[in-house]
């Protein structure tokens, strides 16, 4: 009869622990009005800055912003699909990125599209082959990232002798041209943000990379490709 109690008592305590929990959340949460109005509080100050600067509100200055901003927006959806996939992040993303460029110079003489896809095919597979060795032997992402980083610029520099590699054509500055005002590459970050969002969103690969990137047992148990999503 006393062990009845007790557990009754344990149990009234943690509802009520529960309870009042509960009421500390709700009274830290902002009422209804101030959570809709608090935002546009926060972008008056910006709105006010950006209308008193001298040529921020231009065309010009928007495409700028957009042309600086390409390179970096391709590479954040690359590391965005590392990050959901679980890796946590690359950091051999510079490496690569020099390597690719490297393969591409030094394959213009084959004309643009072959150098295109080379160096694609190439970055592709320095990135497939550290994210395979993730996915399928549960490496630390942040050591063999450092490990590849090092390995890919060490071979690079043993390849090209340390000396710059130049083009033997002209035929890559096709690429540098502007469409309705704005760069090539502009039209490549929106490419790669479509194809991405269709990927996870529409495919079963795209799926599984959430699933993996959620819980890598639970998936592996499930019978999900774990590695070759990782890859």
């Amino acid at each position: 009869m006393t062990d009845h109690s007790a557990g009754g008592g344990d149990r009234a305590g943690t509802i009520g622990g529960d309870r009042a929990g509960a009421a500390v959340l709700q009274a830290r949460r902002l009422p209804p009005v101030l959570s809709r109005v608090a935002p546009v509080v926060a972008l008056l100050p910006l709105i006010a800055l950006a209308v008193t600067t001298d040529r921020f509100l231009t065309v010009d200055n928007a495409r700028a912003i957009l042309a600086s901003a390409t390179f970096v927006g391709i590479t954040a959806i690359g590391a965005t699909l590392v990050m959901i996939v679980g890796s946590a992040v690359s950091l051999a993303t510079a490496q690569t990125a020099t390597v690719a460029a490297m393969t591409f110079l030094a394959s213009q003489h084959l004309g643009l599209p072959v150098g295109v896809a080379v160096a694609v095919g190439c970055g592709i597979a320095l990135t497939a082959a550290q994210g395979a060795v993730v996915g399928y032997w549960d490496a630390n992402p942040i050591v063999l990232t450092i490990a590849a980083g090092f390995a890919i610029g060490g071979v690079a520099t043993w390849f090209s002798g340390g000396t710059p590699v130049y083009p033997r054509t002209t035929a890559f500055d096709a690429l540098n041209a502007t469409y309705l005002g704005l760069p090539l590459a502009t039209y490549v970050l929106l490419a790669v943000t479509v194809a991405a969002h269709w990927t996870l969103r529409r495919t079963t690969a795209g799926r599984q990379m959430y699933l993996v990137g959620e819980n890598r047992a639970a998936a592996r148990a499930a019978g999900l490709p774990v590695g070759r999503s990782a890859g």
